[in-house]
């Protein structure tokens, strides 16, 4: 058998796996406690700590303390820590209970922030708190030891949110709110309860507010200490001054309070005699409090009494110190911890910063001409046309101002919109599609916005913005709606609010977009201006796209779209994905911009990235006349729009010479030096003397400057127009370039305009540092931008709808193989497959071709032989047959059909013909939205994740969206590289061993015995 297996690895390539059993599983629940990837052990010695929190316990013995997320005991006197609570889970701020059974802590090892306690040795941990939003920290204990008291967090439109203290008994129950919470943006926290138990004494932003604000005056008056009165529920201020209190902590015998204030640059431990009210100061040089910040952990970490309320153990500057309060006599109680630590390895991946050319994917404001057979687009700052539906995208004008907001008039002939440039301001120009002319039709500068055909032509309605810190505020007076003759004319105040405006189905209103009662409203009005009503109002949605027949309204909720009858009831609608009202159909996978509809109102019409998408009503709604009976499945493929632009490239030879340089090399300075440029990188860095400038380059004398590396900034808020118009020069690109910041990343920013204009800059049509960014981020605060995430497909297809944009780039893992050591590599940004295997105990790896032949799936190509010359394949094309089935299943969580393709190739064993058919299984899933297959000449619909035969197969193991490079191809980092004739070599040689160890293979006279199965 073992001689059989042999014989078969070069024919099949692969031995079958049990990778799809698991497909049959549950998901296992997400364990914090579990690591996802590679790790690395260290050990740590320290006697220093970072924002440790700590408390004495009620016996006066021992101090327990948080650092590096663990927790750890030691005697009051100081010594080696004792760890008490550890691993990958985040847990701090421990607590003593009064009794001294119990130790309270903020832990994440449930998968969120929650209140969790233990025994005092470190056993016993249980969970308290079980929320999975709304998450706590900074519990405090009751004096029977039964209770505690929590900070529990709220959030709203912005993510860090406000605080509100709920006490909770240890036996069970979810919790009684205590105090209220004022808004959503101003926090309080720290809560700490009088030896008595009837008060609860805690921190507050108690600033103007109500909205948060960074860098406040902390010497006036931001955080104040609260005191509330359990028996009456009176909520007062204790200490509300100038430089502010924080982190409360009060004596045992109940006479003071223990807090930190700000004097000018530093914290101060202050001491409140509760009595008197007098303050005193007890030691100024505590680390630096966060009052400025947004302080959901605290602003301060937690600190305690001895129990005979003589000393103040506290935490300053990575010290644990005590302070006698006889005296004020201050001393450090010192601490050893011996720590061994796993964590797991974060990922870094090389980014390819240059490409001679790229494919434009941020593609903006596309419309669809009336007969359907041309689009118009914004890309890179220009308005580009493509002819439907393989037409390579061009210029629709060579003008010189940005164009953006395309829209084809009525009989398809001209497109109008709107233009800027950073001279004249902006305008609405029309162009004629056929012959290219263009005439400007509005009389002013201005900033100008969203203009509209009305339906017979005649008119065109926009709005006239006020501008902005971006591109400017002059000329932004008489602001509103307008309307115009189409060709050109005078102008009509419509309306003074309003935005997206656009004609009614028989142009005698005009629908626009404002806003009531605190939510979007779509509404209309009369050409006159008069008779205003509000059709729709909507939480989330960010755009109403009514059916040019007025039948039908699409909108975007949270990223994608929707379809639902248009209807009047003399009141406005809601307008949701969760309005059950009347039919309501969602007609994107991941999301969808830009709607608009085919002239007939047949197809709703949209982008994503560079892919146009469509989908008919009839698709949409059964009840539709001509509706199929089952409907399809939304499309996840598109066409793909197709735009590539050349990125911009300096050319030629210069010299830098005689300047100071900065090198990377350590702590290398050239003193006068020279820099010698080819279009762009850099030749040459050195000394005058060392570096020869040729003849043909061009000298810039840099005497007395000093030139330096470009300075890469990772967390750049590089701000963008609000209303998406870029101007050609942006001030913020110009400011971070004066400053030599020449790479930035943004992690938070407006993801059309910051993946639009970075490939502006990519394409020489701005200028600044080259820009990554994350789009908008994946905030969970309210608005409608927030992002829903309650599982892995949720979390999965709001990365492909950023990745569809430019958000970085995917790769994909097969695994598979002889004893399932194979794994198959595949990267999108280079197409590039590579093939991992282990060989000889070592570990190599092989770029593979996709053209690959059809009788070896996944492998290397080529019309290969088996290694015993008794089996040839004849030099004739194989017959092959697709088989589709209904079969379904999944695999990474996604739906996958299956095909089945039979190959019949002609072979000569021990000297007779044969037919010699193999059976290949895929599985294929048109849930990623792109097509890949590991065998292009098997199969090419969709994105192919699993191929099955008799001999072996393959499946994806995962798939990754992460930044790629070639080098990262070559995954993992231990392999060796290796040819097709050194593992055609290394595999002879393997054999040859094998057969030498094997004799059961051998008959008498030593002849391999050949097995045909």
């Amino acid at each position: 058998m073992q001689m059989k297996k042999l014989l078969l690895i070069p024919l099949f390539l692969f031995s079958l796996t049990n990778a799809f059993s698991q497909d049959k599983k549950e998901t296992p629940k997400w364990d914090v406690e579990k690591y996802k990837g590679p790790i690395k052990t260290f050990n740590i010695n320290t006697n220093e700590g970072t924002w440790m929190n700590l408390d004495v316990s009620p016996d006066g013995k021992e101090i327990v303390f948080d650092l590096l997320g663990d927790i750890y005991v030691m005697p009051i006197t100081g010594g080696t820590a004792k760890l008490l609570s550890g691993g990958i889970a985040y847990e701090v701020q421990p607590r003593f209970s009064p009794n001294g059974k119990y130790i309270s802590f903020t832990s994440d090892r449930s998968g969120a922030d929650n209140i969790w306690i233990m025994d005092r040795q470190g056993g016993n941990k249980k969970q308290i708190t079980k929320e999975s939003f709304r998450l706590l920290n900074n519990a405090t204990w009751m004096p029977n030891s039964e209770y505690i008291i929590a900070r529990k967090h709220f959030t709203a439109s912005r993510s860090l949110g406000a605080g509100e203290m709920w006490m909770y008994n240890i036996y069970g129950g979810d919790g009684v709110q205590l105090t209220k919470r004022k808004n959503d943006q101003q926090d309080a926290g720290e809560p700490n309860v009088s030896p008595d138990g009837r008060y609860v004494y805690f921190s507050e932003d108690v600033s103007p507010g109500p909205s948060f604000q960074y860098s406040k005056d902390p010497n006036g008056l931001i955080y104040a200490i609260r005191q509330l009165d359990l028996t009456t529920g009176k909520l007062t201020h204790l200490i509300a001054e100038q430089g502010g209190a924080v982190r409360p902590q009060i004596s045992p015998d109940g006479k003071f309070l223990a807090y930190v204030k700000r004097v000018r640059l530093k914290s101060v431990l202050y001491l409140q005699n509760l009595k008197t009210g007098e303050d005193y100061p007890l030691y100024d040089d505590l680390s630096k409090d966060q009052q400025e910040t947004w302080a959901i952990f605290g602003v301060y970490p937690n600190f305690a009494w001895t129990p005979d309320s003589k000393t103040i153990v506290f935490y300053a500057k990575g010290k644990i110190k005590q302070i006698e309060l006889n005296n004020l006599s201050v001393k450090d109680i010192p601490f050893e911890v011996n720590s061994n630590q796993t964590i797991q390895q974060a990922l870094h991946f090389d980014q390819q910063v240059f490409t001679p050319e790229f494919t434009v994917k941020m593609i903006r404001q596309l419309v669809t001409s009336p007969d359907g057979k041309m689009l118009v687009f914004n890309a890179a700052g220009y308005l580009y046309k493509k002819e439907l539906p393989n037409g390579l995208p061009e210029r629709l004008t060579n003008g010189m101002d940005f164009e953006f907001e395309p829209k084809f008039s009525p009989d398809g002939k001209f497109v109008v919109y709107t233009t800027w440039s950073d001279e004249f301001k902006g305008a609405i120009k029309r162009t004629d599609i056929k012959t290219g002319k263009t005439i400007t039709l509005t009389d002013e500068k201005g900033y100008y916005y969203s203009p509209s055909y009305s339906n017979k032509g005649d008119k065109i309605v926009f709005r006239k913005g006020s501008g902005n810190e971006v591109l400017g505020l002059t000329y932004g007076k008489n602001t509103g709606i307008y309307m115009i003759p189409s060709n050109g004319g005078s102008k009509i105040l419509i309306s003074d609010n309003g935005i997206r405006p656009m004609f009614n189905a028989d142009d005698t209103r005009i629908y626009f977009q404002g806003t009531d009662s605190g939510k979007k409203a779509f509404k209309s009005i009369d050409l006159n201006g008069a008779n205003e009503r509000i059709h729709y109002t909507s939480q989330y949605a960010t755009q109403f796209c009514p059916s040019p027949d007025g039948k039908w309204m699409a909108f975007t909720e949270l990223f994608n779209a929707y379809i639902t009858p248009m209807v009047t009831a003399g009141t406005a609608l809601d307008l949701s994905s969760g309005n059950k009202a009347i039919p309501l159909a969602k007609v994107t996978k991941d999301a969808g911009t830009y709607l608009h509809w085919s002239a007939d109102s047949k197809k709703l019409l949209w982008t994503l990235g560079e892919k146009y998408y469509n989908r008919e009503i009839k698709n949409t709604f059964s009840f539709i006349e001509g509706a199929p009976q089952i409907l399809p499945e939304l499309d996840t493929v598109g066409l793909s729009i197709g735009l590539r632009l050349k990125t911009d490239l300096p050319t030629g030879l210069v010299a830098l010479k005689g300047a100071r340089i900065i090198t990377m090399k350590g702590e290398q300075v050239i003193e006068e030096g020279t820099i010698l440029l080819e279009n762009n990188k850099i030749k040459a860095i050195g000394k005058v003397d060392e570096v020869s400038i040729p003849e043909n380059a061009k000298v810039l004398e840099v005497t007395g400057k000093t030139i330096m590396p470009g300075m890469v900034d990772v967390h750049a808020h590089l701000r963008t127009s609000p209303d998406g118009v870029s101007p050609q020069q942006d001030w913020s690109y110009m400011a971070n370039l004066s400053f030599g910041v020449t790479t930035s990343h943004d992690p938070s920013s407006n993801t059309e305009m910051v993946f639009s204009q970075a490939e502006m800059l990519k394409a020489g049509r701005m200028v600044g540092p080259r820009l990554y960014s994350t789009g908008s981020i994946l905030y969970g605060a309210d608005g409608d931008f927030k992002v829903v995430i309650n599982s892995l497909d949720d979390a999965l297809s709001h990365l492909k709808r950023l990745k569809a944009v430019g958000a970085g780039r995917m790769m994909m893992r097969f695994g598979g193989g002889v004893g399932g050591n194979r794994e198959y590599y595949y990267t999108f940004a280079d197409q590039k497959l590579v093939e991992v295997f282990d060989l000889m105990d070592t570990t190599y790896m092989m770029p593979s071709k996709l053209t690959l032949a059809a009788n070896n799936p996944t492998g290397r190509g080529g019309n290969q032989q088996n290694n015993n010359s008794a089996v040839q394949f004849l030099p004739v094309a194989p017959t092959v047959e697709v088989i589709k089935s209904d079969e379904t299943k999944k695999i990474l969580n996604l739906n996958c059909n299956k095909v089945v393709v039979k190959t019949t190739r002609k072979a000569k064993i021990l000297d007779m013909e044969k037919d010699i058919v193999e059976e290949t299984t895929l599985w294929y899933t048109n849930d990623l939205g792109f097509n890949f297959s590991p065998n292009p000449n098997l199969w090419t619909e969709g994105t192919v994740l699993a191929i099955e035969n008799k001999g072996g197969g393959t499946v994806a193991k995962s798939i990754e969206y992460r930044g790629v490079s070639n080098k990262d191809v070559t995954a993992p980092k231990k392999a060796i590289a290796i040819t097709p004739e050194e593992y055609q070599s290394k595999l002879e040689a393997m054999m040859k061993r094998f057969r030498g160890n094997n004799n059961r293979g051998q008959n008498a006279n030593g002849a391999t015995r050949i097995v045909i199965n």
